[in-house]
């Protein structure tokens, strides 16, 4: 393992960056909110009227705040193992539901699909360690053409402006990723870390995914309503 991890310093105890440790904590919080169902009297239904589909998302969430958590208050290969795994569960959740909004993929192909690539790519993980970046970086091209695919199957109907939020918040992330992984804004003693802000807005953007799959309406068809309850889905 390297001797630090990004810019803030690594305390003696038992968790060795307290800002980006605790700053997971947002991801939990995302992932408590998500496992909600819908009021009963909500117009909203689809992904949060499906406890399996919105648990994974959920669990997902809270996955990644543990699986970082461990990893910068550790500094330990398990821990950034963890992590990272943690981080390929949402690019796989989110193309695998599109899949499914599109009517490519079986509601009940949906957890045995997920379950499956998640295995092959954590052990992926262990044999080449160095590759998690650029295969995270795939995964999320792999998102973005997924939900390209399911919008030309004519799976529509979802609220832009929250996909639009989740790409605002993610690109500032990356942008105060990339300051804070150059030292460029840097102080390492300093409980305001840059790193820490790209958990707290990656929690954000994954808030702003969860709201956009999950603003369709019990009025309106849905490709994933049809395909529960065996009917054709409109196009």
């Amino acid at each position: 393992m390297p001797v630090d991890c990004f810019c803030e310093a690594l305390r003696a105890g038992w968790v060795r960056q307290p800002a980006n440790s605790w700053s997971n904590l947002a991801f939990v919080l995302v992932g408590l909110l998500a496992m909600r169902g819908p009021a009963p009297d909500s117009p909203h239904a689809s992904i949060r009227d499906d406890a399996v589909v919105r648990g994974l998302y959920g669990l997902t969430a809270v996955i990644i705040g543990v699986g970082s958590w461990w990893y910068h208050a550790s500094m330990t290969f398990w821990g950034q193992w963890v992590d990272v795994v943690g981080m390929y569960l949402l690019p796989t959740w989110l193309t695998l539901y599109n899949l499914l909004r599109a009517r490519y993929l079986p509601r009940r192909a949906f957890l045995p699909a997920w379950l499956v690539l998640n295995t092959l790519l954590a052990v992926g993980l262990v044999v080449l360690p160095e590759w998690r970046r650029q295969v995270f970086a795939l995964l999320l091209g792999l998102t973005l053409v997924s939900e390209i695919v399911a919008r030309r199957a004519g799976a529509r109907g979802l609220e832009t402006r929250w996909m639009l939020a989740s790409l605002a918040s993610l690109g500032l992330a990356f942008g105060i990723w990339i300051l804070d992984l150059k030292h460029i804004l840097c102080d390492p003693h300093s409980l305001i870390q840059g790193h820490a802000a790209w958990h707290i807005l990656c929690a954000m953007a994954a808030w702003c995914i969860w709201r956009y799959y999950s603003s369709a309406r019990r009025d309106s068809a849905s490709p994933e309503d049809g395909a529960r309850a065996g009917a054709p889905a409109a196009r």
